[in-house]
């Protein structure tokens, strides 16, 4: 399997496909290309809240590169098992609950990983495998599984680098699932290829118009062949949420003319009665491990905003410290959801 850039990723994820199998495959393929997942990658859509949720949910399950069917059917079916309460919180905790977009699985889940694998390398012929993670705030997402015949370990400056792209196809599929089509009457901005709004839906869309003229042009810089030689700077330009609100993505009009679109694209997050909108996005994100740092770049806000979401959050309800990522789930699970229409 060849090399791909980490860019080829967010590229990938922001690419519209026909349908979600098709888009699911084409940014497995991006990944495992650019991890050297020389045995492929299995893939999956996940909607799983730590301490919130009794198990994850998990479909449209799809092969990439040379990975065996057996492989994927082994995946489907550790996912699919129905795991007493106290069992299930520890695997499922042990395999999602670190908040770590790359990490080898048994560097993940340590003594876990071979009590719930038993038969792991007789049923997949692979010793470990690189999981990998991409969340939003609700929970929804992807993940995949790249078997190694040999045990993984992954570096802080590989993950830091990971939670910037995952926050991408976090973003990605939130507009593959939103825009049901290609419109681009539909969009809430339009720019050309220079940066020029040509349209702007709403008050709120025409006084962002500014920022979404130059998160444009910064993306189309890292995109560049000189862009993409320090793929961390990269990242930094490539502003996942524009104003906290829009991810600006390019197309191609019927004749080939080049547009920058814009469209809301903010996550959602658990209806908590007592928390702003802010605060639930920010506090889901939080119960998903993710730093103040990490959590700013994916919603697109200060790191100064961040943490005084947090702080007013977890005030609220009721929790001491934002450290303590079982009290903070356990507040999430059991606060009063808000009512539809509320």
């Amino acid at each position: 399997m060849g090399r791909a850039d980490s860019l080829s990723v967010v590229e990938a994820a922001y690419a519209r496909a026909p349908n979600e199998e098709a888009w699911l495959g084409r940014v497995a393929q991006a990944i495992a290309e650019n991890l050297d997942g020389e045995l492929g990658a299995a893939a999956w859509f996940i909607d799983f809240l730590p301490g919130v949720d009794a198990k994850p949910r998990c479909s449209t399950f799809v092969s990439v590169g040379s990975c065996e069917p057996r492989v994927v059917e082994y995946v489907r079916t550790l996912h699919g098992r129905d795991l007493p309460p106290p069992l299930g919180a520890l695997v499922y905790g042990a395999a999602y609950g670190h908040g770590r977009v790359v990490a080898g699985a048994r560097e993940l889940m340590g003594p876990v990983f071979d009590a719930v694998n038993p038969q792991g390398h007789e049923r997949t012929g692979a010793t470990d495998c690189l999981a990998v993670q991409c969340f939003d705030a609700e929970g929804r997402g992807v993940a995949l599984a790249l078997p190694s015949p040999t045990t993984v370990r992954t570096t802080d400056r590989r993950r830091r680098t990971w939670e910037r792209i995952a926050s991408h196809v976090s973003a990605g599929l939130r507009l593959q699932r939103i825009a049901t089509s290609g419109d681009l009457g539909s969009a809430d901005a339009l720019l050309d290829a220079h940066g020029r709004v040509c349209h702007a839906k709403g008050d709120e869309a025409a006084a962002s118009a500014g920022r979404l003229r130059e998160a444009a042009i910064r993306a189309d810089r890292a995109r560049t062949r000189e862009g993409r030689r320090d793929v961390d700077a990269a990242l930094g330009m490539w502003e996942c949420l524009v104003a906290g609100e829009y991810s600006v993505v390019d197309t191609f009009d019927t004749d080939g003319k080049r547009y920058f679109v814009a469209r809301k694209n903010a996550p959602a997050a658990r209806a908590v009665r007592a928390l702003s909108t802010r605060e639930r996005q920010v506090v889901s994100l939080l119960a998903l491990g993710h730093s103040d740092k990490w959590i700013a770049y994916e919603l697109g806000i200060g790191e100064g905003t961040v943490a005084a979401a947090i702080h007013t959050a977890l005030r609220k309800l009721g929790v001491k410290r934002s450290g303590d990522l079982a009290a903070v789930r356990h507040a999430l699970g059991a606060a009063t959801p808000e009512e539809p229409g509320s």
